[in-house]
């Protein structure tokens, strides 16, 4: 389990990472996997496919690690069996955006929470259905108790991108679908 700390915000993570005493090791991060050697000099922590990352603290639980302006805390034992990886909740949305409903119907059968924004802009998954018109994914994540009130970073809600986007005729088939939600 790994927690990402950045510009004052937390942000919990599945991350397993094994450290074997032989200097390798390996990180799994939802489908992400990284395979190689470790190397521990001075106060940095050499992982080969990753940049150095400075090591802040070391104890029985715990590992602190500095690396490009966030800080890794990583603990010692199994990741919960609850929760999604940052690569998982990439994946949600990019779902929502392109209209991949098979991937966002995966996620959602194993209980993704609909209504999570995404690290960059704040986005839930029907903001990103609306920015790009994907009406089925709209359908579906209302299907599945979205709430279509939450704005993004910008002040702005689905309903928002629905009648104010760059689409054709500002995707209007999404907007009609929002409106009876927000009632």
């Amino acid at each position: 389990m790994v927690e990402v700390r950045t510009a004052g915000h937390a942000t919990p993570d599945k991350v397993n990472v094994r450290f074997e005493r032989d200097g390798r090791y390996e990180w799994a991060e939802g489908a992400f996997r990284l395979q190689g050697r470790w190397k521990l000099s001075s106060d940095m922590l050499e992982l080969t496919q990753m940049r150095p990352m400075q090591v802040q603290l070391v104890s029985d639980q715990e590992l602190h690690l500095h690396t490009l302006g966030s800080t890794l805390r990583l603990q010692r034992g199994p990741c919960p069996a609850a929760g999604f990886s940052s690569q998982e909740r990439l994946a949600f949305h990019n779902a929502a955006f392109s209209g991949d409903l098979q991937a966002l119907a995966d996620l959602v059968r194993r209980g993704f929470p609909v209504d999570t924004p995404d690290d960059l802009y704040g986005d839930t998954g029907l903001i990103k259905a609306a920015k790009n018109c994907q009406l089925a994914v709209a359908r579906t994540l209302l299907e599945h108790k979205a709430d279509p009130r939450p704005a993004n970073q910008e002040g702005r809600t689905a309903l928002d991108y629905a009648t104010r986007s760059n689409a054709p005729a500002a995707c209007e088939p999404v907007a009609r679908l929002l409106r009876p939600a927000l009632r």
